[in-house]
């Protein structure tokens, strides 16, 4: 014979490490810098241009350190866009010549 036990089901209470608010498991987010868990009105969600693994959460005080990093980032970034731009053109330019030559 099968008999069936109901017991309980305990999730735990994580709260906003900020402001305490009361958040669900699913809701959790850490600060990448920090780790601290963050609510969605304290988690900014911004990353560093196009590279997605660095997408937030970040808290304030992590996201305003980060401002140095952030600015050379960009500067970076353009310069590579710049240079990918460059690379493109010259194959394509490469492509057509040899077009001609068939």
């Amino acid at each position: 014979m099968r008999t069936t036990k109901t017991v309980p089901v305990v999730e735990p209470v994580v709260l906003c490490d900020i402001c305490g608010a009361e958040m669900g498991v699913m809701c959790q987010r850490g600060c990448l810098g920090c780790r601290r868990d963050l609510c969605s009105d304290h988690a900014i969600w911004e990353g560093l241009g196009s590279n997605s693994d660095a997408c937030g959460p970040w808290c304030k005080r992590c996201w305003d350190l980060g401002e140095k990093q952030r600015t050379q980032y960009q500067v970076a970034e353009t310069a590579l866009d710049d240079l990918y731009g460059k690379l493109n053109e010259e194959w394509v330019e490469a492509c057509e010549d040899a077009s001609l030559e068939d």
